[in-house]
């Protein structure tokens, strides 16, 4: 399994998960009997939990989850195991970050001609969708925590920035390798030198965008629980 599966893998299977046991119990209050609560307090919370309903952020992952499997499970629309099936299982530059332009370049050598076309062909196809799928997902799932927790104005707004950035990083590195494969075997040092910080700031604000909302929902409706 490449290594920056790693990162982001577990915390998907926690989303899916937590997304799983929001549902639940969202089905099992509909169960209930209807039980009267006072007038102030009932139509505030009636709006804020129907303000973001969970059914979008699920579809949302549904819709990511078979993204990945499809490109990083199975050889299907040029995605990543395509690549390392063309390339007899080369690693792509953001599953092991190069930090060195001596070595991006020959790593780049290693792939070839039809190599490297069909990395090219990923940085502004494939790896671009997959992405995109990730980024609904994750501004879902900061919207749905924000309108069934009290959070301030900057952490509400930090929760949804964080996706944002993420994807802004992931499309600056996409962009980079583009540059560098189709000017290739042209050399660019500054380009090839900061790809791996770049590919490292991605993944940290992938980790950031995952664990954000769910820390704030469960240390904020553990904090809430207690001062009842």
């Amino acid at each position: 399994m490449p290594q920056e599966h790693i990162i982001y893998i577990p915390m998907v299977f926690l989303l899916g998960f937590v997304l799983g046991g929001w549902l639940v119990t969202r089905l099992v209050r509909r169960q209930l009997p209807a039980t009267r609560e006072p007038a102030a307090g009932a139509s505030t919370e009636g709006a804020t939990r129907t303000a973001t309903s969970i059914w979008p952020v699920l579809s949302a992952f549904a819709i990511f989850a078979s993204a990945f499997i499809s490109t990083h499970i199975f050889p299907l629309f040029g995605g990543v195991k395509a690549i390392a099936s063309a390339t007899a299982g080369l690693r792509l530059l953001d599953q092991r970050p190069a930090f060195s332009s001596a070595e991006v370049y020959a790593r780049l050598t290693e792939f070839g001609v039809a190599g490297r076309t069909l990395y090219q062909q990923f940085t502004y196809s494939t790896d671009v969708l997959f992405p995109l799928t990730l980024l609904v997902f994750l501004l879902l799932l900061a919207r749905y925590v924000s309108a069934r927790i009290a959070l301030g104005t900057r952490v509400r707004k930090s929760l949804l920035a964080l996706p944002l950035l993420w994807f802004a990083t992931d499309m600056l590195e996409n962009a980079m390798l583009f540059s560098l494969l189709a000017g290739f075997p042209a050399r660019n040092e500054l380009l090839a030198s900061g790809l791996g910080l770049v590919t490292v700031g991605k993944f940290v604000l992938l980790l950031l965008s995952i664990s954000a909302p769910l820390l704030c929902s469960v240390l904020l409706r553990k904090t809430a629980s207690e001062t009842r």
